[in-house]
């Protein structure tokens, strides 16, 4: 639906420019005005002045930054082995688990599924166009060798067309019906077919509907889009396959059809602000780099979960077999913008650090003593404000939070408190090297 989603696009925009006047006007003028309150009630804020923790972080930053090889491939290992799941990724585009399994509508499935009907909910439609009326004996003949083709398909419950009325009728046996109909005008009394020819607008088009065994299996019903698609080629007819699957399936193709350029724009994007902010051409690429690898674990803990099964008794989660289509990106907008924040206070932290000292173990420490209460801080924040959809009865819902969490955690925790700072000790002075610096 391309109107749903300029109409996302456009409320993410007003989103963005609203926060971003917030941030540079509004909360500036704020904290002006509200100065003589900031400190108050005098106790908090007595008591957080107090229990400042910058020298726990100091210590740990400083067992960190002793024993870089060490944390580097501890943590490193554990990314990759939380990311290793996602090579096996399926997609998929639910129909049923958006909603909550308590919910009307998925009781009523699961009701229908008992009596092996849950695949006649949401039917593959598929649309055949003739060039004149389609009772000629080759139509009848093509939709008659398809109807059969179809029903051959192991993953086909059965399939309605104007040649499956009776399984006893042969090709001419059905063309004698058709045109002893058609010049009585009787075709178009008949409710069935009007359901399944374009009547009142030439009657050059029929339809086909193909009901699959099960709804949930997403592999069953690419299978049979696949199968109409390898018939469709050697077909003198033209061949549209449609319904709420195809439809779906054709969205995830669509829908990941630029990635690749939308990865690109970001990490451009993002190298060159960045570059100019660190004054360095390594810190960027690190920084890009290290925002994606909590992203692809989070996806691989997903896949473990929803597509494997793991912990689904604890978490109360389905097994579908595959992960919902908008879930990985859906998580790469909203991680990819915290990690982004992450990783730019750590960074600069260090940098400026280093810009004072010209030391780099000390400017790691220094960095990650600043910055690690902070990170925490809001990273428990964002852990508070998705927990509760774990405890969602909508299986969607669990999978995005779930995601979001995994993120957050391993983000908040391996990557910067281990991953990034034994990153930027083995890399040295290397890490603000430019090309364009000027020789002292």
């Amino acid at each position: 639906d391309v109107s749903s989603s300029k109409i996302v696009v456009k409320n993410l925009l007003i989103v963005i420019v609203i926060s971003f006047i917030n941030s540079v006007i509004f909360l500036p003028v704020f904290l002006i005005y509200t100065k003589n309150l900031l400190d108050k009630p005098r106790f908090i804020a007595k008591y957080l002045k107090n229990s400042d923790n910058y020298l726990i972080w100091r210590k740990f930053a400083s067992h960190v930054v002793e024993h870089p090889k060490r944390y580097f491939i501890l943590s490193l290992s554990v990314l990759l082995l939380f990311a290793l799941p996602v090579y096996n990724i399926k997609l998929w585009e639910p129909s049923q688990t958006l909603a909550p399994s308590d919910s009307e509508s998925m009781q009523g499935y699961k009701l229908l599924e008992k009596d092996n009907w849950g695949g006649e909910l949401i039917p593959i439609e598929i649309a055949i166009k003739s060039s004149e009326i389609i009772y000629t004996k080759d139509f009848i003949s093509f939709v008659y060798d398809f109807t059969k083709y179809l029903e051959n398909n192991p993953n086909v419950s059965s399939v309605q067309s104007i040649t499956s009325w009776n399984k006893k009728f042969s090709k001419n046996d059905y063309f004698t019906l058709y045109n002893s109909l058609y010049p009585l005008g009787l075709i178009s009394q008949n409710t069935q077919i009007q359901n399944m020819v374009n009547i009142n607008t030439g009657e050059n088009i029929t339809l086909i509907k193909v009901f699959q065994k099960s709804l949930m299996d997403i592999e069953s019903s690419h299978k049979i889009i696949k199968y109409v698609k390898e018939f469709n080629k050697n077909s003198k007819y033209d061949i549209y396959v449609g319904g709420m699957t195809a439809r779906a399936k054709d969205f995830t193709n669509e829908l990941y059809n630029y990635m690749p350029q939308m990865f690109f724009i970001i990490f451009v994007s993002i190298y060159i602000l960045l570059f100019f902010y660190m004054k360095s051409a390594i810190l960027p690429i690190k920084a890009s780099i290290m925002n994606f690898l909590p992203i692809l674990s989070s996806y691989g803990i997903i896949v473990l979960i929803f597509q494997y099964g793991y912990l689904h008794q604890i978490l109360n989660t389905p097994i579908n077999h595959a992960v919902t289509a908008m879930v990985p990106l859906t998580l790469f907008c909203i991680v990819f913008g915290l990690s982004m924040d992450y990783e730019v206070l750590i960074l600069s932290r260090i940098s400026e650090s280093y810009e004072q000292t010209n030391d780099v173990k000390e400017a790691v420490i220094e960095g990650l003593a600043r910055s690690g209460s902070v990170i925490t801080g809001a990273a428990l924040i964002m852990l508070v404000v998705f927990i509760p959809g774990i405890f969602s009865t909508s299986p969607g819902i669990k999978e995005i939070c779930i995601g979001i969490i995994a993120a957050i955690f391993i983000d908040s925790t391996i990557v910067r408190l281990f991953l990034v700072p034994s990153f930027v000790i083995l890399m040295g002075k290397w890490n603000w090297w430019t090309p364009f610096k000027s020789k002292k």
